[in-house]
């Protein structure tokens, strides 16, 4: 099986993870009252944020087979040194923010619609679309934080380590954000760059090989309908990249912000369950893995961090 084959795989698994999450979880939010949105939320919210914290487990339960077989298709021996406790990945996004406190957000967006002139059905609504952004951010997130943990127990510089860095592959229905970055190459320890409801995903490489299948943001362009362009690129961007304007330039120029990480200097004071190990032992502000690949001055202590952390067993 391909690399290319192997990561497309694996996103699509991702997505259908989240996307079965967003289905569930809308039901949920079908029973929130517009006219008692406190009372009606803690009600539905244990459901909710259960439902939505399995699925972060179970995107992360994929990023071990996921480097298994990615090594398969570099021809590389996969040797890591632990394995991804998926557990750890339940009950926070991958920003460090409570799992719970992060969907309750979308009540509060509600409310605050609502005392800006909305009708509660209208508001409602637009809570409804954030609550499902809110999940598939999260989901996605965490899968992309297993994964980077995944790596990181085969990181360059390990005993047998492979993975020295990945390439960025985008996903049916990137923002024009994330189809500029789409194939960049990036170091092991550096942070995904994502946007809420972002579905891009890693392709993990081995430092010595130079023929890592990466996603051409050319060929994304071209690939999509002249709708399609239009609604990603905004219609006079759009043209302008058909008319043969740079695409990197277009879409900078539009988007000084550029693609952003939700990550950074993130912590956590939740662990992973309140039986879980963390929870048991752990002690002050929990680290994201991405602020332990961002902190770690070498590959065995990024290890020995997520180990403590108990994101790896």
């Amino acid at each position: 099986m391909s690399v290319e084959t192997v990561a497309k795989n694996h996103q699509r698994t991702v997505n259908n993870i989240t996307s079965a999450a967003v289905y569930e979880a809308d039901k949920a939010w079908r029973m929130v009252d517009v006219d008692n949105l406190d009372a009606s939320w803690r009600l539905v919210a244990p459901s909710a944020v259960a439902l939505v914290g399995a699925a972060q487990v179970a995107a992360a339960a994929q990023s071990d087979t996921y480097l298994a077989r990615m090594a398969g298709a570099h021809g590389v021996t996969d040797s890591p040194a632990g394995r991804v406790n998926a557990d750890a990945f339940r009950e926070f996004t991958g920003s460090g923010i409570s799992l719970a406190a992060f969907l309750g957000g979308s009540i509060g967006a509600v409310k605050g619609l609502i005392g800006q002139g909305w009708s509660p059905a209208q508001a409602l609504q637009s809570g409804r679309a954030r609550f499902a952004n809110s999940i598939i951010t999260t989901v996605t997130d965490q899968a992309r934080q297993s994964t980077a943990t995944a790596m990181g127990t085969r990181a360059s510089g390990l005993k047998q380590g492979w993975v020295g860095g990945y390439t960025r592959m985008v996903s049916p229905g990137a923002c024009s954000r994330c189809i500029i970055l789409a194939g960049r190459r990036y170091q092991s320890q550096e942070a995904f760059l994502r946007h809420p409801g972002c579905k891009c995903t890693h392709i993990p490489a081995a430092e010595n090989k130079d023929d890592d299948p990466t996603t051409d943001p050319h060929a994304a362009f071209e690939s999509m309908t002249r709708e399609e362009q239009d609604e990603r690129f905004g219609q006079a961007n759009a043209e302008a990249i058909r008319q043969g304007a740079d695409i990197f330039q277009v879409v900078n120029a539009t988007n000084r912000g550029g693609v952003y990480t939700a990550g950074g200097e993130r912590y956590t004071r939740e662990g992973i369950t309140r039986r879980g190990s963390y929870g048991r032992t752990g002690r002050g502000a929990r680290m994201t893995p991405e602020t332990i690949f961002k902190n770690a001055k070498t590959p065995a202590e990024a290890v020995e961090l997520l180990r403590f952390y108990k994101y790896i067993l």
